[in-house]
C-alpha cells in the first residue's frame, strides 16, 4: 500500500499545497530557464533526488487533483512574464536561473532560507548580481501563509532579541498544558465519558475522533475557548514586546512574514477555480512606526497586525489532532488594499 492511501484529510491537504508549492516553483524557474535559453544548464542543475521528488508531486496531483497539474505550467507563466518585464523595464540580462526552494539548491546561499528562485543578472554596465524570489500561489483574496511555527518555541525562536522571551516561553507553554487539561476535562464533563490522568481514553476517541471538524458544536466551543486563552496569552507578549523595544519588535515580525533576508522580492500569484486572479509584487516594509495592533474580539482564536500596507495574521492551529497539547503558530499575510 502507498503511504499516500493510508493519510487523514488533513494530512492530505497539507500534502496538496505542499507538492504544489514545490511543483508551481520548478514550473516558474523552469520555464524562465528557457525564456532566457539556459534551459539544458538549469535541468543539469537538478539531482536525481530532486527529479524523483517532482514524479512524486506530479503522481500525487494527478491522483488527488489533476486539473491543478494542468493549470500550474499555464499559472507560472504568467508569473514569470512578470518578472520577465521587470527585468526587462531594469535593463537587466539574465546569465543564471536557479531553483533555490525546498528541494532546490539551497547551497547557493544558507542565508536565503525564505527563496524559491535566484536569478543572476547583469547591467547596461557588465556589473553581475544575484536577485532572490520568494513565490507564493493562493486562492484570491485569502491571505498567503509565510511561517509555521511551534507554539513551544515561538517567542524564543523569534523574539529572542528580548532577554525574557525565553522565560515568557517557558511560563507560556506551562500554562498551555494547563488550559489543554481544563479544556479536556470540561469535555469529558460534558460527554460523561470517564476521565482520565493523561491524554483522552479511548472511549472518547472512538466516539468523537480527534479532528477538530468532526467535534459536535458543544464540544468544539469548549475547543475554541482553549485556543482563544492561549492566544490571551501571545497577545500579551506581543504586546509587551511592541512596547517594550519597537525595533526589535519590527524586527520579529519581518521574520514571521517572510522578509527575514533583507532584499528578497515576494509574488504572490491569486487564482480562483484554478484560473489566473491576479500577481501581487511584495518588498520588505520598513517603516517602524506603521505597526498598529487590531483590537481582537473576545473569543477569536487569532489576532492582526498592520504594518504598513499589510495585515499580518497570527492563528493558533493544532498541529494535527486536537487531543494533544501540540500547537502551531500559523502566520499570513495580506495586502490592507484587498478588503477595500
Amino acid at each position: 500500500m502507498n503511504f499516500f492511501d493510508n493519510i487523514t484529510p488533513i494530512q492530505k491537504e497539507a500534502l496538496y499545497n505542499e507538492f504544489k508549492g514545490h511543483l508551481f516553483e520548478f514550473h516558474i524557474c523552469s520555464e524562465l530557464a528557457l525564456k532566457y535559453s539556459l534551459y539544458d544548464i538549469f535541468l543539469t542543475s537538478l539531482t536525481s533526488v530532486q527529479v524523483e521528488h517532482l514524479k512524486e508531486y506530479e503522481k500525487f496531483l494527478l491522483k488527488n487533483s489533476p486539473m491543478i497539474l494542468k493549470k500550474l505550467p499555464l499559472l507560472a507563466k504568467k508569473l514569470v512574464n512578470a518578472i520577465h518585464l521587470e527585468l526587462k523595464e531594469k535593463n537587466l540580462s539574465v546569465k543564471g536561473v536557479y531553483w533555490t526552494g525546498k528541494h532546490g539548491a539551497k547551497s547557493l546561499n544558507a542565508d536565503w532560507k525564505e527563496t524559491d528562485l535566484a536569478i543572476d543578472v547583469f547591467d547596461s554596465n557588465d556589473q553581475s548580481f544575484r536577485i532572490y524570489y520568494s513565490l507564493k500561489l493562493s486562492k484570491a483574496n485569502s491571505f498567503t501563509n509565510t511561517k509555521s511555527a511551534g507554539v513551544m518555541s515561538f517567542f524564543e525562536k523569534y523574539f529572542y532579541q528580548f532577554s525574557w522571551a525565553k522565560t515568557y516561553q517557558s511560563d507560556l507553554n506551562s500554562f498551555i498544558e494547563s488550559s489543554f487539561y481544563l479544556m479536556k476535562a470540561r469535555m469529558e464533563d460534558l460527554t460523561g465519558i470517564e476521565e482520565t490522568t493523561q491524554g483522552f481514553s479511548k472511549q472518547f476517541v472512538m466516539q468523537y475522533g480527534e479532528l477538530p471538524g468532526g467535534l459536535p458544536d458543544e464540544l468544539r466551543t469548549v475547543l475554541y475557548e482553549h485556543y482563544s486563552r492561549v492566544m490571551d496569552q501571545i497577545e500579551i507578549g506581543l504586546h509587551r514586546m511592541y512596547e517594550e523595544n519597537k525595533e526589535y519588535f519590527f524586527d520579529s515580525l519581518l521574520s514571521l512574514m517572510g522578509f527575514s533576508s533583507n532584499g528578497v522580492i515576494q509574488y504572490q500569484l491569486f487564482h480562483e477555480n484554478h484560473e489566473f486572479h491576479s500577481i501581487k509584487r511584495l518588498e520588505s516594509p520598513k517603516d517602524t512606526s506603521s505597526v498598529e495592533f487590531k483590537i481582537r474580539k473576545k473569543g477569536q482564536h487569532f489576532l492582526e497586525i498592520l504594518i504598513e500596507s499589510y495585515i499580518l495574521q497570527v492563528r493558533i492551529k493544532p498541529m494535527n489532532k486536537f487531543t494533544t497539547p501540540a500547537y502551531k503558530v500559523n502566520c499570513s499575510i495580506k495586502k490592507r488594499d484587498d478588503n477595500e
